[in-house]
């Protein structure tokens, strides 16, 4: 069971398999480049390198992309699995391929959970807009409404989405249905 307490810095808690498997159940017809497995390949493979588990990651590109069925400001073909940039009538980043887009959601995820680089991809080449670095791993840490202290640390007060209530408790959910998928 995942918990808005639980980290994104952690060992994968769900498998490639259940990832596909349940977002296959809940849209079989995903719109934009790639399947289901391709893309769960790529958050697999790259979301360790960043010292994160996959599983959460996962969760937040299909709240982002209503299970890559879209219908907001973002292009189903953008390859922007989180939205970054789409608001305020933008319509967001546009990232060249899966690979990008992928590297995009985990760069910028990367700049709200470690307090610097954590590897070569964290750059203005995947992630445009980076240039803070909070260093706050927990899952509630993506929506802070006021600052709020971590092991020492006054946090800036920042959110990924506004506004944000019950941004957390949703991806928490998600997760845990990943993590209840047979795979």
């Amino acid at each position: 069971m995942v918990m808005v307490e639980d980290s994104f810095v952690s060992p994968p808690r769900a498998r490639v398999a259940q990832a596909v498997n349940y977002s296959m159940s809940i849209n079989p017809r995903p719109r934009g480049p790639g399947n289901w497995r391709q893309l769960a390949e790529l958050y697999w493979y790259y979301a360790p390198q960043f010292g994160m588990d996959p599983l959460l990651p996962w969760a937040q590109m299909l709240h982002e992309t209503g299970a890559r069925a879209y219908g907001g400001a973002v292009d189903p073909n953008a390859n922007n699995y989180a939205g970054i940039g789409a608001s305020g009538g933008s319509d967001g980043l546009r990232f060249r391929t899966p690979q990008y887009g992928v590297l995009g959601h985990l760069v910028h995820l990367a700049t709200y959970i470690f307090p610097g680089p954590v590897n070569r991809y964290c750059t203005k080449r995947f992630d445009p807009r980076i240039g803070f670095w909070d260093g706050a791993p927990l899952l509630r840490h993506l929506v802070r409404t006021q600052p709020e202290m971590y092991q020492g640390r006054l946090l800036p007060e920042r959110r990924w989405a506004y506004p944000g209530d019950g941004y957390c408790a949703a991806l928490a959910l998600t997760a845990t249905n990943i993590q209840n998928t047979s795979g």
